[in-house]
């Protein structure tokens, strides 16, 4: 047996085979993947950001949501306008099949006894989240329950959706896992609460903005639950990336109506309770509100952002409201007052048309014919500009008092209440003037039964009112949702880290027995990167928006503005900085670093600031720093373009790094030297490619190699080295952290405990050696990495694969240590062959042999034996190499060739056909002879001769047997020879002289002088031929490498009974090789002629022309370059996905994705050929789907399923079938 390293792009292309081919892919996408436009979006997306620094300068202390919406696609999207379609969704959907492999490898693990498996599985590191709770974060969308009173569901804006029961301090989710964390909306059934739907995306209407997605704040569709939020499943709309609104019509249910702003847009309608969905004619673009009068459904209300539309029929039809057209308007939101349905409000954010205020006018209006007509009714007076503050678009919502139509809820800032219907409003939560509600309201909410009480989420959490919105208290501050950007870590003290958030400021945690549960503010604004000096841990560098720096003394929380000469435009060093900006601390001199434009250097805690200059065209994105003594000097820079550049001296002198240019022109989102060895630096890149994310150079940044291997697809953000062995890594993404135990050959989920949530910091706490990880959405997380090792898993082969003879079968494993042992069986497990002792490394390959099995098995174990897993049972399958080239209107029988023509003996007529090759058509006169044609067995080319050598005998048991010469004409030349034995199956010519072989499983082998027919040597009998006494052995033809002949019945009661046998003339003839005969249908053949056709020395190939029993013809080729069919080729319009389950037992489903709807042909074939299934006009919608195929009563063995669409695109997958 064979075996081999495979190279890391080999482990890698397999495993990402395998998750291609186990990935569902979104049925409804956008239609058009983006492609790059580099310079494009780069000059778009700076155009934006100058706009963002106008809105900072003037709006002082006011946050900037465009800006960072901005700043947050573009480092995942760069050079793309916006993500491809289903990049987080497919990632997720691959990393749980990679989980459910791992899950089904460690159920079959042996570690000797249970004991061991509880202690081992109990080992498995698991993550913890460390807080805070006293902070929250973002709330999109709520839901208060009709009927028990206290009881809510909130949907974060990345960080899923969560039920409180009354006590603030207890928050559950059953969301973690699902595809889509940013929810945009929510609704109950209104006949069932525990019927809930969710719409994922959070709407952010930035319609200005160049990019159209992002993986935080874009969703997955819509969801739905039955069971009041345990569990959920993913209904559709999968293609929109924002769902804005819901509503489920009282009297039926079966009806959902969905509103999308973004990645969409439009109005969709469902009639089967989201079973499917189809999009409402007539109205179209960025949608932000559905509402519907209580006393009747088919009064409907939308609004967009500049119009609101009303229906009278149940959304079958539209008109747009009169008297309602506000100019530039960004965002309208409307609410009818639920006890009289006549009253409407709306609240409409409206851009202003001033260079130097970029805030947004707010105005209130009212219609008092149920939307139809619209007045203008308040611009709420010296509270019209600051109301929304240039964050219209963003933070926007309005609610009307279930039984007081005169009482409204606005909300931008702040909340505004009227109890007049708009005549006056008081400000209740003066965010920004001393009051303790957080700023930037998105949804309120009054309780049904009690409307007294109301519900508000904001940027800081979920708030109540118990007097009608007048007054307001926090319930949220344990829910853990925060948005980080960075984290830092005081590696002096084990319980001290910091964190940048977003709307949150950036904060600390300060216990020293255990992770505070509190972690106060220590620094205002957006918090972003933040460092803790080495030398004097007590003072920590944080940022706010746009790299605006303050060095913190967190003894006494005093604060000082650093960057002063950097942000402002008036000053010789104005450089302005990113939204995020980049920050950096030398653990070796304690030099900090930000970048800009420039890298700018401070040596004194930053008082002061000089300016070093890599050579960079773009702003530095992340700065690495060399954290050895003897690399202090060494500086690695990144750019938001891809940009790379590096100095040795400490920046006096800069180079190009990459030189092999081997990462890609993204957004650099990460630079960390190895803590091992000084020589070594990894960099991460942001955005999307072909697997093209994580990068290290083992010569200081000059030239770099990648290892993203089977890494998802996903912008990655985060990465870490352990602290003492190099081989472990740690890489995060937008879907979570992922581990490789050798270096970046084969990647893991490292994600116990955590949800599928972008982790945008890793940071290695070193001396208690864990790893830190912050998330955008879902607060803070530790796990321990003193043994970060999985539960002995083997990753390849696959169950239920096909592996083609003669390509490499893939075995990977993970969690066993070093060394290891792999032996693999053919046979179900009752034997096992050792392929061989891999002392490191974690993966490997084996060729396997010509062979035919359907239980194939690996196995691999460590010495000692007391740990092993072993792979679910594979097939192994020969490769068609057997041609069927179907009758030509006669019964040939034995072949030679000459001149490029087969000349082929009729056996129903004395005469030769002469056929042209390679199509074997009628060429050539047709030559009589006075042969006996019924005893005519073999016949061969002497070319030296210019004549042919016949063989007769009986065709049985081939007795009888003489030989003659033939001239081309047909004529007979000379006199006929004796066999040297009775029964002769075969002859041919060779260099050695005419070559016979006697008839039988051992026959033996005559050479003749060919002029004369004399013996010229007789060996002895073969030795390895296939087959037994029952087969029979036919023909024999010599091919410039060697003798060969065809058995028949070779391995009786096997899908494979026909071989061919390659045997030497020693002595005794010995056979060296076997080739089993392959037909796409696998039936028998039954050879009775063969002659060579051509040889490729290069390839090693030959082929052979032959005919059947029956009279047919096939080619035959002897090539052994064979593949592991991974997944299928595509072939037209059809593509097949495979089956799953495969093993199949009594049922499974066939996954296809078709270009267009059409009906398909399904036709399953056994191995012996027996058509088992036949289907027709089973139709097939456009995109992917499944088919149920229902196997019971097949047999064990090997299938194929056919599958044809009306196009004539035709695709084949195998089933396995065990019982």
């Amino acid at each position: 047996m064979n075996f081999s390293f495979p190279s890391i792009d080999r482990v890698a292309t397999l495993l990402i085979a395998f998750l291609t081919l186990a990935t569902s892919l979104v049925a409804q996408e956008r239609p058009e993947d983006p492609e790059p436009a580099p310079e494009e979006v780069l000059e778009q997306y700076r155009a934006a950001i100058d706009a963002s620094h106008r809105r900072a300068e003037y709006g002082g202390k006011f946050e900037d949501p465009t800006g960072r919406h901005e700043w947050f696609m573009f480092q995942r999207s760069f050079p793309y306008p916006y993500l491809p379609a289903g990049v987080r969704q497919n990632a997720i959907r691959e990393t749980e099949i990679l989980k459910s492999r791992i899950a089904d490898a460690e159920l079959r693990a042996d570690f000797g006894d249970e004991k061991a498996r509880t202690a081992a599985m109990d080992d498995v590191p698991r993550w913890r989240n460390i807080g805070p709770f006293n902070t929250a974060g973002r709330i999109r969308g709520l839901l208060v329950h009709p009927n028990d009173q206290g009881t809510i569901y909130v949907g974060a804006a990345s960080g899923g959706v969560w039920k409180n029961e009354g006590d603030p301090d207890v928050w559950v989710s059953n969301f973690d896992k699902q595809t889509g964390l940013a929810i945009g909306s929510m609704a109950f059934d209104p006949t069932d609460p525990e019927i809930i739907y969710v719409g994922t995306g959070e709407v952010i209407n930035s319609h200005t903005s160049t990019f159209n997605a992002t993986p935080a704040y874009f969703g997955d569709g819509m969801f739905k639950s039955t069971d009041g939020g345990e569990t959920w499943s993913n209904i559709g709309l999968n293609f929109l990336g924002t769902i804005s609104a819901i509503y489920v019509r009282r009297d039926n249910p079966q009806i959902v109506f969905a509103a999308s702003a973004q990645g969409g847009g439009g109005l969709y309608r469902s009639s089967d309770g989201g079973e499917n969905w189809s999009q409402v004619s007539g109205i179209g673009g960025a949608l932000f509100n559905i509402e519907v009068s209580r006393t009747n459904e088919d009064h409907m209300l939308i609004s967009s952002a500049s119009r609101i539309y009303y229906s009278f029929d149940g959304g079958e039809r539209f008109a747009p409201a009169g008297n309602y057209a506000p100019t530039r308007a960004r965002r309208t939101e409307i609410a009818i007052a639920p006890s009289d349905p006549a009253t409407v409000y709306a609240l409409v954010a409206r851009s202003t048309n001033s260079q130097t205020d970029t805030r947004n006018f707010a105005a209130f209006y009212v219609s008092s014919d149920s939307g139809q007509n619209w007045s203008l009714k308040s611009t709420f007076g010296s509270d019209v500009r600051s109301f929304f503050n240039g964050q219209g678009h963003y933070n926007n919502c309005i609610a009307v008092h279930p039984t007081k139509p005169q009482v409204v809820l606005v909300g931008g800032i702040d909340i505004f209440r009227t109890s007049n219907g708009g005549t006056s409003f008081s400000n209740t939560t003066l965010s920004y003037r001393g009051g303790d509600v957080h700023p930037d309201q998105h949804i309120v909410v009054f309780d049904p039964k009690d409307p007294s009480v109301v519900f508000l989420g904001n940027d800081g959490g979920v708030y109540r009112s118990d007097d009608e919105g007048r007054n307001w208290d926090r319930i949220s501050a344990s829910l853990p949702i925060t948005q980080y950007y960075e984290i830092g870590l005081d590696q002096s003290r084990p319980y001290r880290a910091y964190g940048g958030t977003q709307d949150n400021g950036t904060q600390g945690s300060f216990d020293s027995e255990d992770w505070a549960h509190d972690w106060p503010n220590i620094n205002g604004g957006d918090g972003f990167h933040v460092v803790v000096d080495p030398q004097i841990p007590d003072f920590v560098y944080a940022e706010s928006q746009y790299g605006v720096l303050r060095r913190i003394d967190t003894r006494n929380f005093s604060s000082r503005y650093l960057t002063s000469s950097l942000d402002r435009t008036s000053s010789s060093d104005y450089d302005r900085g990113s939204w995020s900006t980049p920050l950096a601390i030398s653990d070796l001199t304690g030099a900090l670093y930000t970048g800009r434009g420039y890298l700018w250097q401070s040596v004194n805690r930053g008082s002061n600031w000089d300016r070093l200059d890599p050579g960079n065209s773009s702003n530095i994105s992340t700065i690495g720093l060399g954290v050895h003594n003897s690399r202090d000097l060494d500086i690695l820079i990144g750019t938001t373009t891809g940009e790379l550049r590096r100095t040795t001296d400490g920046g006096s002198e800069w180079v190009a790094a990459d030189e092999n240019n081997e990462v890609p022109s993204r957004y650099i989102s990460e630079i960390v030297y190895d803590p091992v060895d000084p020589n070594r630096v990894y960099v991460v890149a942001s955005g999307v490619g072909n697997r093209t994310s994580v990068f290290r150079s083992d010569d200081r940044g000059a030239t770099f190699t990648n290892i993203t291997n089977n890494l998802p697809n996903v912008p990655h953000s985060a990465f870490a080295v352990h602290p003492t062995n190099n081989s472990i890594l740690f890489a995060g993404n937008d879907i979570g952290v992922f581990l490789s135990l050798d270096g970046g050959e084969i990647w893991l989920p490292f994600d116990d405990g955590l949800p599928y949530v972008p982790v945008v910091d890793l940071e290695v706490h070193r001396s208690k050696n864990t790893l830190v990880a912050g998330t955008h959405g879902r607060s803070i997380f530790e796990i321990s990495i003193d043994n970060p090792r999985p539960v002995p898993v083997l990753l390849e082969p696959l169950g239920g694969s096909t592996y083609q003879t003669g390509d490499t079968i893939p075995v990977a494993w993970a969690g066993f240590g070093e060394p290891v042992r792999i032996m693999i069986s053919y046979n179900g497990g009752a034997s096992f062959d050792t392929i061989g002792v891999f002392a490191t490394g974690t993966s490997a390959s084996i060729i396997t042999p010509f062979l035919q099995t359907t239980n194939a098995i690996v196995r691999i174990e460590n010495l000692d034996g007391d740990r092993a897993a072993t792979s679910n049972p594979f097939a192994v399958s020969p490769t068609v190499n057997t041609d069927d080239r179907g009758g030509r209107g006669f019964v040939a029988g034995a072949i030679a060739l000459r001149d490029r023509a087969v000349w082929v003996a009729d056996r129903e007529a004395a005469r030769i056909v002469q056929l042209r090759l390679p199509a074997l058509l009628p060429g050539g006169a047709t030559v009589s002879h006075s042969f006996d044609h019924t005893r005519l067995v073999d016949l061969a080319y002497d070319e030296a001769g210019d004549r042919f050598v016949v063989l007769l005998a009986d065709t049985v048991d081939y007795s009888g047997a003489t030989l003659h010469f033939m001239a081309i004409d047909g004529t007979t030349v000379g006199t006929p020879i004796s066999a040297p034995v009775d029964a002769i199956s075969g002859v041919t010519l060779s260099p050695e002289g005419v070559v016979l072989v006697e008839a039988g499983e051992n026959g033996r082998v005559f050479v003749l002088d060919r002029e004369t027919g004399a013996l010229i040597r007789t060996t002895a009998p073969l030795d390895g031929g296939s087959g037994g006494q029952d087969a029979t052995r036919r023909g024999l033809v010599y091919d410039e490498v060697g003798y060969v002949q065809g058995v028949d019945n070779a391995a009786p009661g096997s899908t494979l009974t026909d071989v061919l046998d390659r045997f030497t003339l020693g002595d005794p003839p010995s056979v060296i090789e076997t080739t089993p005969l392959v037909v796409e249908s696998q039936q028998d053949i039954d050879i009775y002629g063969m002659t060579p056709f051509e040889r490729d020395p290069e390839l090693g190939t030959v082929s052979y022309y032959a005919t059947s029993r029956d009279g047919r013809f096939f080619l035959i080729s002897a090539a052994q370059t064979l593949s592991v069919r991974s997944h299928l080729d595509v072939r037209g319009s059809l593509e097949l996905l495979g089956l799953s389950p495969n093993p199949v037992d009594d049922r499974t489903e066939l996954r296809y994705r078709s270009e267009r709807s059409t009906k398909l042909a399904i036709d399953v074939f056994s191995a012996d050929g027996a058509r088992v299934l036949s289907r027709s006009d089973v139709r097939a919608d456009a995109g992917s789907g499944t088919i149920e195929l229902q196997t019971e009563g097949w047999a064990s063995g090997l299938y194929r399923v056919v599958v044809t669409a009306t196009d004539g695109s035709r695709d084949v997958v195998t089933a396995i079938v065990t019982r």
